[in-house]
């Protein structure tokens, strides 16, 4: 069961997700290219710090626990959120964290923190460990493959 600061946090994200995501507004985000509002992943990661929540202090997060980030994907799911807070906090920012290399960390994490970064997770195989993707990113756009 959270704690106590994990259901302070569930106020302000209820509050907040109550006036910046609607169930029309969802509705109207999910017949756009984008799908999301700028606006909105803006003020979530500069005003409640919602992006760097599992991110530490020394890449510009606030180190909370997984139970405070626990609440706020319960939160965003109950009001079916329209962002890629899920690819990029949940997936991309916890697999930076999980892989120990601190390089990468340094490059990315603080973008994600920030909300200027949007990532995800992808890997082939059984574990991504053994993954042989690669990435190029071109004028097209990123294009992945295996080998």
């Amino acid at each position: 069961m959270p704690g106590e600061d994990a259901e302070g946090l569930r106020g302000v994200v209820r509050d907040f997700l109550a006036k910046r995501s609607t169930e029309h507004e969802v509705r109207q985000l999910m017949e756009t290219t984008a799908g999301y509002d700028p606006a909105v992943w803006a003020q979530a990661a500069a005003e409640l710090g919602l992006h760097g929540l599992n991110i530490p202090e020394r890449h510009g997060g606030s180190g909370a626990t997984p139970a405070e980030l626990g609440v706020v994907f319960e939160e965003m799911g109950a009001v079916l959120y329209c962002g890629p807070f899920l690819g990029t906090v949940g997936l991309a920012a916890s697999a930076l964290l999980e892989i120990g290399d601190e390089t990468s960390a340094a490059a990315h994490l603080p973008g994600i923190a920030s909300g200027a970064t949007f990532a995800t997770l992808a890997w082939s195989g059984a574990h991504p460990a053994d993954s042989r993707l690669s990435a190029d990113h071109g004028t097209q756009g990123w294009t992945v493959w295996d080998g």
